[in-house]
């Protein structure tokens, strides 16, 4: 095994960042750590399982230290310890990993989101999040405050986060609070993982590899319009084999293309515009992100769209509604993706740890619900006030289902189309309260969901006059 460092000298020293794992693969590992001074050190690693450990001396050329470690056996658990050299001896930090066994396996990652600025709540939630034992951690943007702030980068992330951050790769799509910082390429320094990155943004959008899965992450920071380099490049990992190859496609990218969670706020509309297309045509399978203090989810023409933003920060207001958004709480959270073959089952928990969401995917296999719910009394021309709608789901086959009911006009007035808390036999008859708050002219919508929200398409009544 070879490991590779960069110089350090002396004696016993303050250690500002313990040791933590940058990035993992199937036969390299990288490791950091910072101390207060310049020194020598040694890595220790050693297979789990037993066997001959690997000791390295490095040599760090700056207080921020870095080991390149390859050669390393995949489907392997390490440990590693980082201690000082001379008289005496000091050890920095400890930690372990497991590299990457490539092809279908099961895994679990872990998946964490704007985690800034309550380093109280991003501990409990990436404590309980490491009880499920993930081998990576996505982080959909938003590590700090103030990512121009370096102490900041210790505060809100790695003294909170040192007991994740050593047993797990966490992979980053950095946010606005990042503001496009040096610190970045200063203390998560991601590797060079496709051509026509640009030397500036080096580690802003990378993709990585685990298992069967293929993961790339943008920085919304960067402009991603066509002919932008962050967009020339996208493109360029849609078309490479490591992509093609790949059973399972997950984007992560800080700004949401589409967003109920904040008033004012629908989402970012480049996004929209350039990013979602190519996700759809080249058949991306979730799209997780942040900024929104919330979780949302929904399936949109192939595509599952996640909002993991409350890691830490929270206390938010609701803004409007995307029809194809199912989920949505401002929630303190953390999720958990398990990976089998081609299978991926996705849990998300709440502040309390109960979880708050569950669903699976099948590769392959369209999430939806098959027709609509029918009307049958609908709501009718008339005054300002309550009526109601009764409907049933015929196409359910014995099931059991939820329902959900809109105003098509009122989508940005009315809050979240909250599913019912019942689920209702499949043919069953049911009726729902229908508020007309205002006059106008307005369609009536519902749709029928199963246990996991997986949702029909929408049945949408005749115009209805209300004065």
């Amino acid at each position: 095994m070879l490991c590779v460092l960069a110089p350090a000298f002396g004696q016993t020293v303050s250690v500002i960042k313990a040791p933590y794992l940058l990035w993992v693969t199937d036969t390299e590992a990288i490791i950091m750590w910072e101390t207060n001074a310049v020194r020598q050190a040694r890595v220790t690693i050693s297979p789990e399982g037993g066997g001959t450990a690997v000791v390295v001396d490095v040599t760090p050329a700056t207080v921020v230290a870095q080991a390149v470690c390859t050669g390393l056996a995949p489907g392997t658990r390490y440990t590693f310890s980082v201690s000082t050299t001379g008289t005496p001896s000091q050890t920095l930090g400890t930690g372990g990993f497991l590299t990457d066994s490539p092809g279908p396996r099961e895994m679990t990652i872990g998946v964490l989101g704007d985690t800034q600025e309550l380093a109280a709540n991003f501990l409990l939630n990436n404590t309980r999040l490491m009880k499920h034992k993930p081998e990576l951690i996505l982080h959909v943007g938003d590590l700090m405050t103030n990512g121009t702030d370096a102490s900041q980068w210790n505060t809100q992330l790695f003294t909170p986060g040192k007991d994740m951050l050593r047993f797990a790769p966490m992979y980053v799509s950095f946010g606005n609070h990042e503001s496009n910082s040096p610190n970045i390429r200063k203390y998560l320094p991601y590797p060079e993982t496709m051509t026509g990155n640009p030397v500036d943004s080096r580690g802003h959008w990378y993709t990585a590899s685990r298992g069967n899965a293929f993961f790339i992450f943008l920085d919304s920071q960067y402009a991603f319009t066509p002919g932008s380099p962050q967009y020339i490049w996208f493109n360029g990992v849609l078309a490479s084999s490591a992509f093609r190859n790949s059973t399972w496609r997950i984007l992560c990218c800080h700004y949401p293309a589409y967003s109920v969670g904040w008033e004012g706020y629908d989402g970012d509309a480049n996004m929209r515009t350039y990013l979602v297309p190519l996700m759809e045509q080249h058949g991306i399978d979730l799209y997780m992100k942040g900024h929104t203090h919330s979780y949302e989810r929904g399936y949109l023409n192939g595509v599952t769209h996640i909002i993991n933003g409350g890691g830490a920060a929270g206390n938010e207001t609701w803004g409007r509604n995307w029809p194809f958004i199912v989920r949505y709480d401002l929630i303190l959270q953390y999720s958990v993706i398990k990976i089998n073959g081609d299978k991926l089952e996705f849990r998300c928990y709440d502040f309390g740890n109960k979880l708050y969401d569950k669903f699976t995917l099948q590769k392959g296999v369209p999430f939806t619900l098959p027709g609509t719910p029918v009307i049958v009394r609908g709501p009718k021309s008339g005054p300002v006030g309550k009526q109601t709608i009764t409907l049933k789901y015929p196409a359910g086959e014995g099931g059991r289902f939820r329902y959900r009911i809109g105003i098509e006009e009122r989508r940005s007035e009315d809050g979240f189309w909250t599913p019912t808390p019942i689920m209702y036999r499949a043919g069953q008859e049911i009726t729902l309260p229908v508020d007309f708050k205002s006059s106008g002219t307005y369609h009536v919508i519902a749709q029928a969901l199963d246990a996991q929200y997986r949702a029909s398409d929408w049945v949408r009544s005749e115009a209805i006059v209300i004065q």
